[in-house]
């Protein structure tokens, strides 16, 4: 690459594109974007040599159709092609702008759809621009042939043969001196024969089998051929068509004809001379070939009309050899039934020593194969080999990777597959330890399989190099061996491991990695680019949750490359990031109070002209506190609509409580103008434009919430979002406020939630120290706002907690980086890499194999179930399992839990339950798994009304929490608690009501689900053509997955029955406060039942 941009640079072009399209043409290791950049300067370099037909600037408006061309000249059609369909309204509105070279490959791409319509698009292009410029001077005459040869394929295309012919006839007359005037006499005559007027067709092939020109007279022999054919001659066509190939034709033609000579064997019921000339396919009029691949036959073919004379029928002798393998195998060419002048013959090839005479002839892949006469034979008749006889040694590679041996079932025999059979049934696994072969836990080997007959270069067993990467950064290079000599197959084990700590930034300088601020060295340091861009950030993960109280951050030099102001946060599981704390701490915010108790939205109607770009958090305070509002409601959920006539602006604050039954963090998102959010008297989302979210990590309690937000006639509607932290779910779902949020009085002794002194970060020198209360974190991430100098550099970073340091970790992460094993982490995807310098017939080189691994652990999950028994016919008792949300003190609860990485051992395991009732102090029950490496555990937890022994004592709107520690999964990808929960029941209110049912105006028949509470004498629509539906909403009739409940229904003349309703919300609006939910349905208590509707007394 860098020779072709100095021949650029010195203006020496036609070296650069001859370097460029050969770097495109046989590299292909490197990543699309240095492909893109090659492609790129290729077009560059065209469009300086002026070979676009013009040159024309990268602003024109036909600019991107030029990349068309572009592609279509580097032999990439697939991207030609999807880029003339990218641009076809462009293409559409230029199209007598566009070079001729663009024209005709749009046609064609349609012409080779064949549709109708394409015919018709083809058409439109080619003779819109005939229409223009057929008559014009400064046209090129040969551009009008091509456009005019190609208007008629296109009709011929389209069987339109009449219009075709007459087409093909105007080139004749028009441009009769141009080369499409030949293409014109063939295409009059394929119409004829395509119309069956083969006396005409007869007499223009004739014509033009006598033209001087091989290539022409061959391609009319062989259409008078299949004239022939056409017209039942089978005997002339046969002589046609071996003439034609005596005559050496080129590839394409040489099979065209040999598949008609295969026809018409076929038709005289000869069937062997057919197989012959089947088996000729593909092996006449080609270049001899410089490449050979192991384990494939070599054929050997010699098309000589002469020696066919001389010989007869009499065999030809040939001889093979490999140097400097020293293999020599002999063999005879034959004629077959593609004519007397054409012979071959095939010799087996394999891997291996040389076996003289055998009849295989054995390589390796350093051999140079040659094919001779015999020197007697060769004197005798004076013959030779008129193209190359010296072939290389090169084959298709193959990368095979697993989490399990790979075993070649191709090669095994049936013996070898039985023996593997039966160890299986012997050999029992764990279920922790089986995994599917693209998958690997980390811990376990990797095993790696190449296949590369070329690689096989000596007599003893061989090596390759493969590479192994992860997503999460780290590499390893091995050498893998050869199973056997002269085997080609490779075969090695990569060792894997846990990665202890991990770190990157948002960049980073040359050779200062971010593992250098974690690493057990002062010396090294993570250094950023040095733009002296802001902000920049290190992240640190600590790969497992981790008790922190202390943070200590320290740069090489205090006035140079270090922190002015920076923010530390912190995180579960990288997706809520909360602040920590801030350097230097923020000014402290006027906080906002008022007597209620409950959320309220105070409204405060204001002119829209006169508002002002940004406002400060204090004039927001002296409005809400000094200003009237214009209204004051209680509301249950944080959403505003401004009246659609109003062009007035409303400044909107929710104030109340926020209710957080379980610390965590959470994420708010608020829309409008300008927004703001504050917490418990603290700023934690200053006053900026337009919508902004915030996490926050929450402490049980209830907490004092405000939110500002600006309506304004532009952004009429405005409205607060909430996620909180499911440890148990990746996806993290913003829905909005619903009443519950604010409820105080939702769950049991909440108490309200008394704020503690924020904690601040402390510099001495070079060293920037934050001590904090205890809390498990995993991430940590520094984001700097401001440093001095061009670069911020960080040589330490120091993470500790519970009178344990966790960062630096014990081992050296800059030492992992350059071992043997392959750290990973849970989730990471394994890149394994192999060169394959040489590719069968060497059309590409240093062809890139890639193939990939999972890093996984399984995902446990715990849910409260219970049984319905249910007695057989033969007395026998079977048990059905059903989910659990509801219980009534004295009933049983069993929790299942399934985490296969849990099962260790061949006997049954056991796992350790905790059991904790709202917020009293958790104790711990054993799960036993129900068999040998099944990895579900069971464990039965009995409940009381009164304290019992042997029982846990609950009431009613009591909360019971399930949870088990998952030490092994992908996410959150660190040890820590699953959880569920199971209710007291109470009683609720029910609801009924029938689902309305209509046809509409396009004619179907459909259900209207019910989106909003209905009055008690609601009178419902129904089509009787529909079932009836009824929903009843119950949420203390829904106890497990398996509930039901029975509607009595009754009609006016008097006819009753039962419904029974099953847990669904078929017919339900759907509800994003449930998403989260395992089971909607039956959280909700929503029930559906339906029944037929008959017209009738």
């Amino acid at each position: 690459y860098p020779y072709a941009q100095a021949a650029l640079a010195r203006k020496d072009f036609s070296l650069g594109t001859t370097i460029l399209n050969g770097l495109l043409n046989t590299i292909r290791s490197v990543g699309d974007s240095e492909i893109t950049e090659a492609r790129k300067l290729l077009g560059k370099t065209y469009r300086e040599m002026g070979t676009l037909s013009a040159d024309i600037s990268s602003d024109s408006p036909i600019a991107p159709l030029l990349q068309t061309i572009l592609h279509l000249r580097l032999g990439d059609n697939e991207r030609a092609e999807a880029s003339y369909y990218q641009n076809q309204e462009l293409f559409n509105k230029h199209r007598h702008e566009l070079p001729i070279e663009l024209l005709l490959f749009g046609a064609e791409i349609h012409i080779a759809q064949g549709t109708p319509e394409d015919h018709d698009r083809a058409e439109d292009i080619l003779r819109g621009w005939m229409l223009k410029f057929s008559e014009s001077e400064k046209v090129d005459i040969r551009d009008k042939s091509q456009i005019q040869l190609l208007l008629a394929r296109n009709y011929q295309r389209g069987r339109q043969y009449d219009i075709a012919r007459a087409e093909f006839t105007t080139i004749l007359n028009l441009y009769k001196e141009q080369p499409e005037a030949i293409e014109a006499q063939f295409g009059i005559g394929e119409t004829y024969m395509a119309q069956r007027v083969y006396d005409q067709a007869e007499e223009i092939f004739t014509t033009l089998s006598e033209n001087p020109n091989p290539s022409i007279s061959i391609r009319a022999n062989f259409l008078r051929g299949v004239l022939a054919i056409r017209q039942e001659d089978n005997e002339r066509a046969r002589r046609i068509f071996l003439s034609v190939l005596e005559q050496a034709p080129d590839t394409e033609l040489a099979n065209k004809t040999l598949y008609n000579l295969a026809e018409v064997y076929g038709i005289e019921q000869r069937f062997l001379t057919q197989l012959e000339t089947l088996r000729t396919v593909g092996r006449l009029g080609q270049e001899s070939k410089l490449w050979h691949a192991p384990g494939k036959a070599l054929s050997v073919v010699v098309q000589d009309p002469d020696l066919g004379i001389s010989r007869g029928d009499t065999r030809i002798p040939v001889i093979v050899r490999t140097e400097p393998g020293n293999d020599r195998e002999e063999s005879f060419l034959s004629s077959g039934g593609a004519g007397k002048g054409i012979f071959l013959t095939e010799f087996p090839t394999t891997l291996g020593e040389a076996n003289i005479g055998d009849g295989v002839l054995q390589v390796t892949g350093g051999d140079i194969i040659s094919v001779d006469y015999p020197e007697d034979f060769k004197k005798q008749f004076q013959f030779e080999f008129l193209s190359n006889t010296r072939l290389r040694i090169a084959s298709d590679g193959s990368l095979e990777v697993a989490s399990s041996e790979i075993i070649n079932e191709k090669d095994a025999s049936f013996t070898d597959v039985l023996k593997k059979e039966i160890a299986e049934k012997k050999e029992e696994q764990s279920r922790s330890a089986s995994r599917p072969r693209n998958q690997v836990k980390p811990g376990n080997l990797i095993y790696l399989q190449v296949k590369d007959g070329d690689r096989d270069l000596t007599d003893t067993p061989d090596k390759v190099s493969v590479k192994l990467s992860t997503s999460s950064g780290d590499e390893v290079q091995l050498k893998i061996d050869e199973e056997s000599r002269h085997g080609g197959i490779f075969l090695g084990m990569s060792r894997t491991g846990e990665l202890p700590a991990g770190a990157k930034a948002s960049d980073s300088a040359l050779d200062h990695s971010p593992l250098k601020a974690i690493d057990h060295s002062l010396e090294t340091t993570w250094r950023s680019e040095p733009d002296g861009a802001a902000p920049k950030s290190l992240s640190i993960d600590m790969k497992e949750l981790r008790k922190t109280d202390s943070i200590t951050l320290t740069s090489p030099q205090t006035d140079e490359e270090a922190p002015v102001r920076m923010t530390i946060r912190g995180s579960h599981d990288g997706r809520f990031w909360f602040n920590l704390a801030s350097f230097p701490p923020p000014k402290p915010a006027l906080p906002l109070n008022f007597p209620e108790v409950d959320m309220h939205l105070r409204v405060f109607k204001t002119s829209a002209k006169s508002l002002k770009e940004n406002y400060s958090w204090e004039e927001i305070s002296d409005l809400v506190q000094k200003v009237k509002p214009t209204e004051v409601n209680q509301v249950e959920t944080l959403s505003w609509q401004s009246p659609e006539e109003s062009t007035d602006a409303y400044f909107l604050l929710w104030s109340g409580p926020l209710v957080q039954e379980r610390e965590g963090a959470i994420r708010i998102e608020v829309s409008g103008r300008n927004t703001a959010l504050m917490l418990n008297g603290k700023l934690e989302m200053p006053i900026r434009e337009g919508t902004q979210s915030v996490d926050l990590f929450v402490p049980r309690g209830v907490h004092k919430l405000n939110i500002l937000t600006i309506a304004t006639p532009e952004a009429k509607s405005v409205e607060a979002k909430l996620a909180r932290e499911n440890r148990q779910s990746s996806i993290v779902k913003m829905r909005p406020f619903t009443a519950i949020d604010f409820d105080h009085d939702s769950a049991a002794d909440i108490p309200y939630f008394e704020p503690v002194p924020a904690p601040e970060i402390t510099q001495e020198e070079n060293r920037w120290n934050l001590s904090m209360p205890s809390r498990e974190l995993r991430f940590i991430d520094f984001e700097f706002l401001e440093y001095r100098g061009e670069a911020i550099a960080i040589n330490n970073v120091e993470i500790s907690g519970g009178e344990l340091k966790h960062i630096p970790p014990t081992a050296d992460v800059l030492e992992l980086a350059s071992n043997d094993v392959l750290e990973l982490a849970p989730g990471d995807t394994v890149t394994v890499s192999y060169l394959d310098e040489l590719t069968a017939g060497a059309e590409q080189r240093n062809r890139l194999l890639t193939k990939s691994l999972t890093a996984t652990y399984y995902n446990g999950q715990i849910t409260p179930i219970s049984y319905d028994f249910n007695r057989s016919g033969n007395g026998s008792v079977k048990g059905t399992r059903k989910e659990l949300l509801r219980i009534e003190p004295g009933e049983r609860i069993v929790a299942e839990i399934i985490d296969f990485d849990l099962d260790v051992g061949l006997d049954r395991d056991e796992v350790e339950v905790e059991i904790q009732i709202n917020s009293a102090p958790p104790f711990k029950y054993t799960a036993t798994e129900t068999g040998a490496s099944t990895g579900v555990f069971l464990a039965e937890i009995d409940t009381a009304a009164e304290a019992t022994e042997g029982k846990i004592t609950v009431k009613q709107g009591d909360k019971v929490y399930l949870r088990y520690k998952d030490a092994q999964n992908i996410f959150p990808g660190h040890a820590f608690y699953r959880e569920t929960v199971v209710l007291l029941n109470e009683p609720t209110k029910a609801q009924i009501q029938i689902v309305d049912s209509e046809t509409s105006v396009e004619g179907g028949m459909r259900f209207l689900p019910v989106e909003e509470p209905r009055l008690q004498d609601h009178i419902s629509k129904v089509e009787y053509r529909l079932p009836l539906t009824i929903e009843v909403i119950d949420p203390d009739r829904a106890k497990d997955s398996r509930s039901t409940v029975l509607v009595e229904v009754m009609t006016t003349q008097g006819v009753k029955t039962q419904v029974e309703c099953v847990l669904s919300r078929a017919f339900a609006t759907p509800n994003e406060a449930l998403s989260e939910s395992r089971n909607p349905a039956l959280l909700e208590g929503r029930f559906v039942g339906q029944i037929p509707l008959l017209l009738g007394s």
